[in-house]
């Protein structure tokens, strides 16, 4: 990729499209209209429909506005040609936030569906303690500096290696957040345990990225600046905090929720009614 002859600003031959993918925008557009559909006159096609809550509607569409900011606005021009920090801010949002909220915005039914289809049971039922470690694995690998380069210099590369991240980091939220009783019989603390165990892995790549004294990635080496304010080796940093940031901000958002639910089941009386309908069990029957 060659980027010496932008050196004085931005490429202006840049398109529209090019800033805002329309291919990333039909694919989010067709996920919502199979939503609702499957919530609204699809739902006869379930087994053992369970209530669709306002709040369900609304996780899910944050969860593919998210997606469709991160992979189809200027967000994913700019981090793939301009500044590290947008590019690092995009990753974060698509392993860290849209996986969780998609999670949490499906109804009961849905996910039992999404969880009889034969390769998504197996990848879902992996063990918890595998899937964190794959995730990271994964991550921490995409960010050594020989992988990354490589991978920036390829569409193909790089769409395939997002779709990998992104199904692994499917994978790691899945135990942490499912409601779904196959998962249940991990404990609240066990999924506490595993959210943490999750944020320390993640540290070693971020510091590297934070405290490195040089540009780590060739890819960034000699762009053109986006912003005055915000030099190469400032960009870098700015990128490592906010992959840091994201995640700590999803995780301790989900060790919250589940210290809630596990708060509710051991005092049913005096908690509030904050994430029951997300969680709700079939009538009569004891989470």
């Amino acid at each position: 990729m060659n980027h010496g002859h932008h050196q004085h600003g931005i490429d202006p031959t840049v398109s529209f499209f090019d800033l805002w993918n329309p291919w990333q925008l039909l694919l989010t557009l067709v996920i919502a209209g199979l939503y609702l559909y499957f919530i609204g006159k699809g739902r006869q096609r379930f087994e053992r429909v369970t209530p669709v809550k306002t709040h369900h509607v609304f996780l899910f569409g944050l969860g593919l506005f998210t997606y469709y900011m991160a992979a189809g606005s200027p967000l994913n021009h700019y981090g793939h040609h301009y500044l590290f920090s947008a590019h690092m801010l995009q990753q974060s949002l698509l392993y860290f936030v849209v996986p969780p909220l998609l999670i949490v915005g499906m109804p009961k039914y849905m996910l039992e569906a999404f969880f009889k289809v034969k390769w998504a049971k197996k990848m879902l039922e992996t063990n918890m303690l595998i899937s964190i470690f794959a995730f990271n694995l994964m991550f921490s690998m995409y960010h050594l500096p020989i992988v990354f380069n490589t991978v920036m210099q390829s569409e193909l590369l790089m769409s395939l290696s997002h779709l990998i991240l992104f199904l692994a980091a499917f994978q790691m939220w899945w135990p942490i957040i499912s409601p779904l009783p196959e998962v249940q019989h991990l404990t609240e603390l066990r999924r506490m345990a595993y959210i943490i165990c999750g944020a320390v892995l993640l540290t070693p790549a971020c510091a590297l990225i934070i405290f490195a004294d040089s540009i780590v990635y060739e890819t960034y080496v000699g762009v053109p600046e986006v912003f005055w304010w915000l030099p190469s080796m400032d960009d870098q940093q700015l990128g490592g905090v906010l992959m840091k940031l994201v995640q700590e901000v999803a995780f301790g958002s989900s060790l919250a929720f589940i210290f809630f639910r596990w708060f509710r089941k051991d005092n049913p009386k005096d908690a509030v009614d904050l994430y029951q309908p997300a969680m709700e069990a079939p009538q009569g029957v004891k989470e």
